[in-house]
């Protein structure tokens, strides 16, 4: 089997809709709040990652929703998708 580091443009575009969920805290983001795949961003290096909405009012004390960008290895490691 094959790891490529970011995603592919078919596999990130795929994710586009997916409602996904923090499985533990990081980067200001607490454990079991979600999120929605609403884009994805080219890299330089070739590949794609997702890009996903966080919803103000899940956030720490943040008052405006903001979009993230993640790589393929924190897209797996760190989010789960869900329903």
């Amino acid at each position: 089997m094959v790891f490529f580091p970011t995603f592919l443009e078919f596999e990130a575009r795929a994710k586009i809709g997916t409602i996904i969920m923090a499985q533990r805290d990081f980067r200001g983001i607490s454990q079991g709040m979600r999120g929605r795949v609403v884009g994805m961003e080219e890299q330089p290096s070739g590949g794609y990652d997702p890009r996903i909405l966080w919803l103000a009012e899940e956030l720490l004390g943040r008052k405006n929703p903001f979009i993230e960008s993640f790589t393929k290895g924190e897209y797996e490691r760190l989010l789960v998708e869900t329903t």
